[in-house]
């Protein structure tokens, strides 16, 4: 695993970083790794709300070294993939603030608009913090972190909006119109409820034949918070029954499979329920991220106990073991 190695220098040329704002530097550093960390996790995971703290953890930074003329760290992380990912987005966003298109950058490079927000919101805290000094960030290759216009964007990230376009999963449900012209559908996806409007009537009506069955909805996604609020012009809904992960993330270390693993979805008894049957995988939660995150679990669980053949392998153990095997064979 590379490491990630930064430090902070006076823009004058000192030789000394104030202890108080070294601090602030790694405090506001930390917030921006993990952001990015965890937006990394939502694309891969399909979150829909928020990252489960364990997992969130992985990119927890720590500092192993330390010089006399800056405050500097080399940080070290397990085997995961997932955190070399995150790496290089981390080293790559710090890049692109300095290059004057930095709002534009964030836009298109973070389309989730929750995390969107989260990280030009840390990007502004850390020009803000570093002041008269200039921020040395070092993964693929050394670069420097020199913001000068965070106002301007601030102002652009801000004029955005919590908005994007895009798809969500939810259970379709009715609800009944206050102006007496009808029942409306909803979705229900995470903790909260969102309205739903269609580019086409037709659509609609085929919502209601989806009622209380889980489903994938495309269109403009508005949040309040964490959560869905309302998805318009949805111009397509399918039924959510079968999905596949190609990359398996757990806190213990992530796998990137040739063969995208199947995973049947079901909404039954007000809980989400993702099966594999060749694994013997089932999870049952009434919270869909915790049932994905559950799923990836299990999945590590098994991959570290039946991946490598053993001597003596047999019955339900060997056929584990060839399944997984089979994940890891060229398409």
């Amino acid at each position: 695993m590379r490491s990630l190695e930064f430090s902070v220098l006076p823009k004058d040329g000192e030789s000394s970083v104030p202890v108080a704002l070294a601090g602030k530097v790694m405090v506001s550093v930390q917030s921006l790794f993990t952001h990015i960390g965890e937006y990394v996790l939502v694309k891969e995971l399909r979150i829909l709300e928020t990252v489960d703290a364990r997992l969130a953890s992985i990119f927890d930074l720590t500092m192993n070294r330390t010089s006399g003329v800056s405050i500097g760290s080399s940080v070290k992380f397990s085997t995961s993939g997932v955190i070399e990912d995150a790496m290089l987005l981390f080293e790559r966003t710090l890049i692109s603030m300095g290059s004057g298109a930095g709002g534009y950058w964030i836009e298109d490079t973070f389309s989730d608009p929750r995390y969107r927000k989260l990280i030009a919101d840390d990007i502004i805290e850390l020009a803000s913090v570093l002041r008269d000094h200039r921020f040395y960030v070092k993964f693929s290759a050394e670069a420097v972190f020199d913001i000068e216009d965070i106002e301007k964007i601030q102002s652009y990230i801000n004029n955005l909006g919590m908005n994007c376009d895009g798809a969500v999963c939810g259970i379709i449900h009715a609800v009944r119109s206050r102006s007496g012209r009808g029942d409306k559908v909803g979705l229900t996806c995470g903790s909260g409820n969102a309205r739903l409007s269609f580019s086409d009537p037709a659509l609609e009506k085929e919502a209601f034949g989806l009622s209380d069955k889980a489903v994938i909805v495309a269109g403009r996604i508005a949040y309040s918070g964490n959560t869905p609020s309302e998805v318009s012009g949805i111009g397509k809904i399918v039924p959510l029954e079968t999905m596949r992960f190609r990359r398996i993330i757990s806190a213990d270390g992530d796998i990137v499979l040739n063969v995208p693993v199947p995973v049947s979805v079901a909404w039954n008894d007000g809980c989400w329920i993702l099966k594999n049957s060749d694994l013997g995988v089932s999870v049952k939660k009434d919270h869909w991220d915790a049932a994905v995150v559950a799923f990836h679990d299990q999945f590590m669980f098994l991959w570290n106990e039946y991946s490598e053949f053993k001597e003596g392998m047999s019955g339900e153990e060997k056929e584990v073991h060839d399944y997984l095997a089979s994940l890891m064979e060229e398409e």
